[in-house]
């Protein structure tokens, strides 16, 4: 009865408070709108298939290696990649350099020479992977043709196929308005450990913790009230913003919502934990509102909430440690590739993180109350 009384208590003064409101769902929705709309034209809205890839070449002599990549490539009518003869190296590295072309490929008998661009590498990777692509089956080639041409069948009217454009979900490609519908959503729940853990520092402050402890209530019991009463809150509001920002925004939440919501849901059980934690061992409201303010746009940060991030290197190892990082990520993966491995790491980070929070709270609960005798 006294864990339900805590329960309510907590649900009415939290929807009462006009700066939850506006901070936790009017605020997202503007921001989702800003966003979306600032950077459409860098996320997905704008020329969202593969461009074709310019690519100057120069043959060195009249090998085989040359006249079959001349036939096989130059002559064929391969989609994505143009093909211009350039006999001048200077004026070809240049062109690359300049990221005028995509690449620049020289044949001789025995190499296939390529050079592209590091900073726009994008195409030049495609073409790259053609090359490759195209050398591996000659050299497959020239090998059984020194072992037996008899393997080998003439097939005379037809080009080998060295590339394919695979697209997934072809009919629906992520917009800006999809990134930050998702991005946006998953930032703002981080933010509900501030009022949760201000709560419980305001009742410290104002002796109300205290006067609720003097009767039979045991402080687990304010403690789960407390954040069973934040988790039903954040569970309303992530509902709110999920669904506002399909009806608002035409925002994408895959064909299957379940998982994005479970996803979402581990997160705010995680951030319900961390918050009434917080509140338990720092006494000023202003200082977990600053290490909240400093911590989570960090998070936010590392977890390409603001913008996509280089995942390769140590940076992309760093990324990890940020829980956002697994919520997006986990989300666009399930939406966009129906892959929901990376959804149940998430969940599993997530409730894991809660339990452990959950373990030290009731440590510190059990230590006080050794100590107070």
């Amino acid at each position: 009865m006294r864990f339900l009384q805590i329960f309510l208590v907590y649900i009415k003064r939290t929807f009462r408070d006009k700066m939850f409101i506006i901070i936790m769902l009017v605020f997202p929705l503007i921001l989702i709108w800003l966003l979306g709309n600032a950077f459409s034209s860098l996320i997905g809205d704008v020329s969202p298939s593969i461009a074709h890839a310019d690519m100057l070449y120069s043959v060195t002599d009249n090998s085989l290696n040359s006249k079959t990549f001349v036939d096989s490539l130059v002559n064929a009518d391969i989609d994505i990649f143009t093909f211009k003869e350039e006999k001048n190296e200077d004026i070809a590295i240049d062109a690359v350099m300049k990221n005028q072309t995509d690449a620049y490929i020289v044949i001789s008998e025995h190499t296939i020479t390529i050079y592209k661009n590091s900073i726009y590498n994008f195409n030049g990777t495609m073409a790259e992977l053609l090359i490759s692509n195209y050398a591996e089956q000659y050299n497959l080639i020239s090998t059984i043709l020194q072992v037996d041409g008899n393997l080998l069948y003439n097939k005379s009217n037809e080009q080998p196929s060295y590339t394919k454009v695979v697209s997934i979900k072809k009919d629906r490609e992520p917009g800006s308005m999809d990134y930050y519908g998702v991005t946006i959503t998953s930032m703002f729940i981080f933010y509900g450990l501030i009022f949760i853990s201000t709560y419980i520092i305001g009742d410290k402050r104002e002796k109300t913790k205290d006067r609720i402890l003097i009767t039979p209530t045991h402080e687990t019991t304010y403690q789960w009230g407390v954040i069973v009463g934040n988790v039903v809150i954040l569970s309303c509001q992530m509902i709110l913003m999920v669904f506002l920002g399909i009806f608002i925004f035409n925002t994408y939440w895959g064909d299957n919502l379940l998982i994005p919501l479970i996803i979402l849901w581990a997160e705010l059980v995680m951030v319900s934990a961390i918050g009434s934690l917080l509140g338990m061992v720092i006494k000023s409201e202003s200082v977990v509102s600053g290490v909240a303010q400093l911590l989570i746009p960090v998070f936010v940060f590392l977890g390409d909430g603001y913008a996509q991030l280089p995942s390769t290197g140590i940076f992309g190892v760093i990324k990890q440690f940020s829980p956002i990082y697994w919520v997006n990520h986990s989300i666009f993966n399930a939406i966009y590739l129906n892959d929901y491995h990376n959804a149940w790491i998430s969940i599993g980070i997530s409730l894991g993180i809660a339990f452990l929070t959950t373990i030290i709270i009731i440590i510190i609960n059990r230590v006080r109350r050794v100590a107070h005798g």
